[in-house]
C-alpha cells in the first residue's frame, strides 16, 4: 500500500524462463478487493534487460527502494541468482542503477544437488526472495533472503544487515551473516524452509510466514517441481540487541 494505492509485484515471462521480468499492477481503490488492478508495466532493472524475480519494496528516510533477485548476466553453463537493490522514482520505475549486495558465495548458498543425487540440468546457485525487516529499535535494516535450491532440503534463509544511517546503495553498507538463520530441522520435521515474509497477529506480535516441506527429498520425477511446500507461521523472538531470532520451539 503506497501513496494511497495498492500495488502487486510479480514476475512473468513469455514461456522462456530466461526472459523472466518484474511487473507491477496498480489499484487506486481504498479496498484492494474492489476497483481494478491495472498494468503499470515492467520494471527495467538493468540495461541488458536481464532476468529478475521476487521484488520487495520499502521506504527508508523518505526514499523508496526495491530489492529483488536477478542474474548478473545471461546464463550459459550455470545460473547465479543474486540480490540487488535500487532507489525508486515511483512504485514502478527505478531511479538508480541496480547495486549487487549479495551473491551465492558460502557453501550453504550453493547447494543444487539433492542427497539422492537428483539435480537440475546445470548448476544453479541461489540468492532469492529478499524480504525487508528491521531490528526492534529500527537502527538496523534487514533483508532476509532464501539460499540454495528450493527443490532441496538445503533451502534456507540468510540475512543481510545495514546500519539505518548508512548508504543503502553502497554494497559495503551490507553485512551478510556467515550462517543461515533458518534451515532444515529434522527433529521438527521441517525441510528446506525459505522465502519468508512478515505480518503481525491480533496481539501485535511479529509473525514470520515461510514455506517448507514436511519430509526429506523430492517426491516427483521432476526435481524442480515438487508442489508440497506448505506455509508455516513462526513467532519472531528478539535477542538482547533487538534483532530477530527464529525459534522453532515457538512454531
Amino acid at each position: 500500500y503506497i501513496n494511497d494505492k495498492w500495488y502487486i509485484y510479480y514476475a512473468a515471462d513469455d514461456g522462456n524462463t530466461d526472459n523472466h521480468q518484474l511487473y507491477v499492477l496498480e489499484n487506486s481503490s481504498p479496498d484492494p478487493m474492489e476497483g481494478k488492478f491495472e498494468m503499470k508495466g515492467s520494471i527495467i532493472t538493468n540495461p541488458e534487460w536481464n532476468w529478475g524475480i521476487q521484488a520487495t519494496t520499502f521506504e527508508h528516510k523518505g526514499v523508496r527502494y526495491l530489492a529483488w533477485s536477478g542474474w548478473p548476466k545471461r546464463r550459459t553453463n550455470a545460473e547465479t541468482q543474486c540480490i540487488y537493490i535500487a532507489r525508486m522514482k515511483d512504485p514502478w520505475t527505478l531511479d538508480s542503477p541496480r547495486v549487487l549486495i549479495s551473491k551465492p558465495e558460502y557453501e550453504w548458498e550453493r547447494q543444487w544437488v539433492n542427497p539422492d543425487g537428483s539435480r537440475t540440468a546445470y548448476p544453479i546457485y541461489v540468492n532469492e526472495g529478499p524480504q525487508f525487516f528491521h531490528s526492534k529499535d529500527n537502527k538496523t535494516l534487514i533483508l532476509y533472503y532464501a539460499a540454495s535450491g528450493s527443490w532441496s532440503p538445503y533451502y534456507c534463509v540468510g540475512m543481510l544487515t545495514a546500519d539505518a544511517e548508512s548508504d543503502l546503495l553502497d554494497p559495503a553498507s551490507w553485512t551478510k551473516e556467515r550462517m543461515p538463520v533458518l534451515k532444515t530441522d529434522q527433529k521438527k520435521g521441517l525441510y528446506g524452509p525459505g522465502h519468508n515474509s512478515f505480518t503481525t497477529d491480533e496481539d501485535g506480535n511479529d509473525i514470520m510466514v515461510y514455506h517448507a516441506r514436511t519430509y526429506d527429498g523430492i517426491k516427483t520425477k521432476d526435481p524442480l517441481y515438487d508442489p508440497n511446500r506448505h506455509a508455516h507461521l513462526l513467532k519472531v523472538q528478539y535477542d538482547e540487541n533487538g534483532r530477530p531470532i527464529f525459534d522453532y520451539q515457538k512454531h
